[in-house]
């Protein structure tokens, strides 16, 4: 079974050598220092993630994690299952909103099915479950399904860097996912 604190542990933290260079680089480009404010930031932190001051962002994804939620079942959604199974299958046509505004970018946008309740042929299927359960009469996930889940983050994230990807952002669809999110907020906040 996977270890969360080992995983932790293993994940290095940002090289302050290379945000220092990257500071010093964007200082002495011909602007007001730190002017481009939160951009830099940000180019100042993947500089520390990719350990160079030459940040690198050639090759771009989205990993789209698509699955059901059960929760849906309490009347939480104006639609159900078929609307996330239609968005996964445009997701893997290249015809979702997503991946429209990905195109203009430059981004590729992968479809990953982790728990749709309809599986979508061309989407990567890793699903642990055919949706969640209802949280509202129970854990939505076991322990197990949700540490499984993770694993399949790490290893989608290790197959995209492979495969050359230099900024990959983590996405999310599914018909409940709002309703999801907030529960999982109001505990954290």
């Amino acid at each position: 079974m996977l270890d969360l604190k080992q995983i932790n542990e293993s994940i290095p933290g940002l090289d302050q050598a290379a945000q220092a260079a990257a500071v010093e680089h964007w200082n002495s480009v011909a602007k007001p220092i730190g002017s481009l404010g939160v951009l830099e930031d940000i180019v100042v932190q993947i500089a520390g993630l990719q350990a160079s001051e030459q940040v690198d962002i050639s090759k771009r994804c989205v990993i789209a994690m698509c699955a059901d939620n059960g929760v849906v079942a309490q009347g939480v959604s104006q639609s159900g299952p078929e609307v996330t199974t239609l968005i996964a299958d445009n997701m893997h046509k290249n015809i979702s909103s997503v991946c429209v505004m990905a195109k203009t970018a430059g981004i590729d946008v992968i479809p990953v099915d982790m728990g749709m309740v309809t599986p979508v042929d061309g989407v990567r299927d890793h699903h642990i479950t055919r949706g969640t359960a209802d949280m509202t009469l129970g854990p939505a996930m076991t322990r197990e399904q949700a540490l499984a889940a993770i694993e399949v983050g790490i290893g989608m994230v290790a197959e995209v860097r492979e495969l050359g990807y230099k900024l990959v952002v983590s996405g999310e669809m599914g018909i409940g996912n709002t309703t999801t999110s907030s529960a999982v907020a109001s505990v954290l906040l």
